[in-house]
C-alpha cells in the first residue's frame, strides 16, 4: 500500500468518524427532546389527575347534600326523633361513599402502577437494545470497518 492510498483511506475514516459524531449529536438532541416531552406529558397528567380529584370531590359533596336533603325530608314525616336518625343515616351514607371512593382510588392507583411498571420494562429493553447497537458501532469503528446502522428504537 502506498502513501497515497493510506492517505485516502485515512481521509475516508475521518469522514466516517465525523458522520458518526454528527449522528451521535443528533441522537443526543433527540434524547433531550424526548426527555422534555416526557416531562411535559407527566406535568399534564398530574394536572389532569388533580382536576379529576377536584371534580370527584365536588360531585361527592353535591351528592352528600342531595342525600342529606332527601333524608331530612323523609324523616320529617316519619319520626319525631329526626335529628338522631338523620345524623345516623348521613353518617352511614358518608361511610359508604368514602368506602366506594377509596376502592375507586385503589383501582386507579393499581392501573397507574401497572402502566409505570410496563413503561419501565419497555425503557430498559429499548435502552439495552440501543446500548448493544452502540457497542457494535464502536466495535466496528475500532476494527476499522465502520458501517452506520439505524437505531432499532427509533421507529
Amino acid at each position: 500500500m502506498n502513501l497515497k492510498e493510506q492517505k485516502n483511506e485515512l481521509e475516508e475514516k475521518e469522514r466516517e468518524i465525523r458522520n458518526l459524531k454528527n449522528l451521535e449529536n443528533q441522537a443526543s438532541g433527540k434524547d433531550v427532546e424526548i426527555s422534555h416531552l416526557k416531562n411535559t406529558l407527566q406535568q399534564e397528567r398530574q394536572t389532569q389527575q388533580q382536576l379529576q380529584f377536584k371534580i370527584e370531590d365536588a360531585n361527592r359533596r353535591s351528592k352528600e347534600a342531595a342525600d342529606k336533603l332527601r333524608i331530612i325530608q323523609e324523616s320529617r314525616t316519619v319520626n319525631p326523633d329526626k335529628d338522631a336518625l338523620v345524623t345516623e343515616k348521613l353518617r352511614n351514607k358518608s361511610l359508604q361513599d368514602q368506602n366506594k371512593d377509596l376502592n375507586d382510588r385503589v383501582d386507579t392507583l393499581e392501573i397507574n402502577i401497572s402502566a409505570a411498571t410496563e413503561s419501565k420494562i419497555n425503557l430498559v429493553k429499548n435502552s439495552s437494545m440501543e446500548i448493544e447497537r452502540l457497542r457494535s458501532i464502536l466495535q466496528n469503528v475500532s476494527d476499522g470497518s465502520v458501517s452506520i446502522q439505524r437505531s432499532n428504537t427509533c421507529r
